[in-house]
């Protein structure tokens, strides 16, 4: 797949409401039934929830590897504490029960399917061949990406450090 960039206008992204309130942003992926107009490049999922105080939730696999991570508040993943800012990898193949405390929580699950080792990242571009990044961080620089609609001011990227 070629380097490429896509923006999807928060408007497009669906949200579903699932028993107690739970409401999940399907942000990248597929969940629930639901997908995401996001293209990826390999199976990914990424999802935006938000659990009402005192919910317990069933979160099943989704992805071949899965993680949470809540900015803000204490999660219990299979009755374990996970303090805020912390990410949990979650077990394969399991579903996890997914507590929250008295204010509820807003976290995210990310996950896909393996990757390929090493993955190397700099700037917004990720990719297992440094030659790739390069190669994308080049086109960046000439202008090469669709520019977003509505959008005027365009960011510039770090210097490329070989």
């Amino acid at each position: 797949m070629d380097p490429s960039f896509q923006h999807v206008p928060a408007a497009d992204l669906p949200i579903l409401v699932q028993t107690s309130a739970v409401q999940v942003r399907v942000l990248v992926g597929e969940a629930f039934g639901v997908r995401s107009p996001v293209r990826t490049a390999s199976p990914t999922l990424y999802l935006d929830v938000q659990l009402p105080a005192g919910v317990e939730w069933a979160l099943p696999p989704l992805a071949a590897e899965m993680a949470v991570y809540s900015p803000e508040q204490t999660l219990f993943i299979n009755g374990q504490s996970i303090s805020a800012q912390e990410m949990a990898v979650l077990p394969a193949a399991s579903v996890v029960k997914v507590q929250t405390g008295p204010k509820g929580a807003r976290l995210v699950v990310i996950g896909g399917a393996a990757l390929e080792q090493p993955v190397r990242m700099w700037w917004n571009f990720v990719a297992t061949d440094r030659a790739r990044i390069a190669q994308a961080a080049q086109r960046w620089s000439e202008g090469g990406f669709e520019p977003i609609a509505g959008e005027m001011d365009r960011v510039a990227a770090p210097p490329w450090r070989d």
